[in-house]
């Protein structure tokens, strides 16, 4: 047992944060819960008011090397610099110059809370320093005695491993049931050992020490890619992060089972059975990588991949989602007419391996065809297929603008009658008037033929013969669930309002569906538009699959 201020004796060179360390991430917020170092900076300072000594658990080093405890070290250190201690440490990084240069400032800026800060590290030092300020401020604590209890009053396990003991296993050993993230991060620590072997011919020290650097920042900034609220929504699959999805799709053949997270034992296995050196089996394996993480970027980045990628996404199972992205990010077999190819079958319901394999279509576009000609398509037990093909014509209006689709109206996804179901009135076969939905309506048929807002389902008649409804997909619009509620039993030109007054999206979420806007744009609704829009969009199915 030591007190913060004996490990700082017994290490005067510092401490260093191996390759293998996972960054800093104290000040991440779980749902309900305080922060680490909110909660470490709250229990430090109620145990200083009432003069107790604080035991923050162990710490594991191997020399001056931290395998364990990096997060806590790092939070000491930083409240050490806050307080202006006389004693304090050194942190050395191997391969993370930014936080190094950074904590190694005379003065630490950490008033601004900038959340496109480029380093992770950095913004949660920054977070941790204006934490412990605001924290000591409001318990009114005096700092000058508050660094010396922390250095004389705060105690630890100081575990030193063997010289001789293999740092990597123990680590693992010691995080396993930390972040998932764990195997990605003792993967790139040894890909950056091997690569950087000096047994390799013509190795010089100071060109693997670059190479170890320029490695170490290329995985920090596709980590911090992935991390960031808008991709880490867009490529919301399997619940894996970036790193572990790229990691699978580098390592796996595309018929492998891609849903079980990658392990080290894994990753040690893909190297050594490559048959080549080590070094370069890592490099070999790091280069796949990279292209592979500048292919997912440059998909995001164009708006037309960005909107067909996630449609497919979409509408695909894990599985299959998978064996796709091996095919785009991994083989790059599909270009830019094969992905038009997948995202159109994708929404007839076909699945990535009958895509793939190229098998016909014809099926399941008879039956897409015939569901959506319904005269009720609305209570049919195929109403995914109208949910999907109005998905697609509104990402088809923002492909058209080069414009991202918002994706989330999937989870929040309603129908809407453009003509409001509740003003179509209809008899059943004991003469009683009802509504669209069935409700009986208290009101003579004299009185309701004369009120110009009701619509008898009878006069929706398609030119052919065959009767339609307000429930036919000549009458129904996509909408963001949450808008639902607001159209009610609103008139088309009350709808038409709601669409068009210029106002705030948020509010009015429906208003980014162009589709749906559109149809609202026109004049006015009756039942020759629903016979006609009906008409329409099957004509348009029709054609977009090559049918006549």
């Amino acid at each position: 047992m030591v007190t913060v201020s004996q490990l700082i004796e017994s290490h005067p060179d510092g401490l260093t944060i191996a390759a293998y360390q996972r960054h800093y991430v104290w000040g991440q917020r779980r749902t309900g819960d305080k922060d680490a170092a909110a909660y470490l900076t709250e229990c430090l300072l109620k145990a200083c008011k009432a003069g107790r000594d604080y035991f923050l658990q162990g710490v594991t080093l191997h020399g001056d090397n931290l395998v364990d405890g990096q997060q806590r070290i790092t939070y000491i250190y930083l409240a050490l610099r806050l307080l202006h201690a006389p004693m304090r440490f050194s942190l050395r990084f191997e391969t993370r110059p930014d936080s190094q240069a950074w904590l190694a400032q005379e003065h630490l800026d950490y008033a601004d809370d900038d959340p496109a800060e480029p380093s992770q590290d950095i913004y949660y030092y920054k977070h941790t320093l204006r934490t412990i300020d605001a924290a000591i401020d409001r318990e009114g604590i005096d700092r000058t005695g508050f660094a010396k209890y922390i250095l004389e009053r705060v105690t630890m396990l100081d575990i030193n491993l063997d010289p001789g003991s293999d740092v990597i296993p123990v680590y693992k050993m010691m995080n396993g049931t930390k972040a998932p993230m764990l195997a990605a991060d003792i993967i790139k620590a040894d890909i950056m050992r091997m690569a950087s072997d000096p047994a390799q011919p013509n190795a010089y020290d100071w060109e693997l020490g670059m190479l170890r650097s320029r490695y170490a920042n290329e995985w920090d900034r596709w980590v911090h890619w992935w991390t960031q609220d808008d991709v880490r929504q867009y490529y919301t699959f399997c619940n894996d992060s970036g790193i572990n999805v790229i990691l699978k799709l580098c390592i796996r053949a595309r018929g492998d089972d891609m849903l079980s997270p990658v392990t080290y034992e894994e990753f040690r296995r893909h190297i050594l059975g490559s048959g080549a050196e080590t070094y370069h089996a890592a490099k070999h394996l790091f280069m796949r990588m990279r292209n592979v993480q500048r292919r997912f970027e440059e998909a995001y980045d164009d708006t037309t991949a960005y909107n067909r990628l996630r449609a497919i996404m979409l509408l695909q199972t894990p599985t299959d989602i998978y064996r796709f992205l091996h095919s785009y990010f991994v083989e790059c077999e599909i270009d830019e007419t094969e992905l038009e190819r997948y995202y159109k079958l994708s929404f007839l319901g076909m699945d990535i391996g009958e895509i793939y394999t190229r098998q016909p279509e014809t099926e399941r576009f008879d039956d897409m065809l015939a569901s959506l000609s319904m005269a009720d398509v609305y209570h049919s037990e195929t109403k995914r297929d109208l949910f999907n093909l109005l998905l697609r014509l509104n990402i088809d209006e923002d492909i058209k603008l080069r414009r991202r689709f918002d994706f989330s109206v999937w989870n929040n996804r309603s129908l809407e009658h453009i003509y409001s179901k509740s003003k179509v009135w209809h008899t059943d076969e004991r003469g009683r008037i009802l509504d669209g939905n069935d409700t009986p309506l208290h009101t003579s048929r004299r009185e309701i033929e004369a009120d110009p807002t009701f619509m008898h389902r009878g006069q929706i008649v398609n030119r052919d013969g065959t009767r339609l409804s307000e429930h036919c997909i000549g009458n129904l619009v996509l909408l963001y669930g949450n808008n639902n509620a607001a159209f009610g039993n609103a008139t088309f030109e009350q709808k038409k309002m709601m669409f068009l007054t210029p106002g705030d999206s948020t509010v009015f979420q429906s208003r980014n569906l162009l589709h749906s806007v559109c149809v609202f744009a026109g004049n006015n609704w009756d039942h020759r538009s629903i016979v006609e829009n009906y008409n329409m969009m099957l004509k348009n199915l029709k054609a977009y699959y090559g049918y006549k």
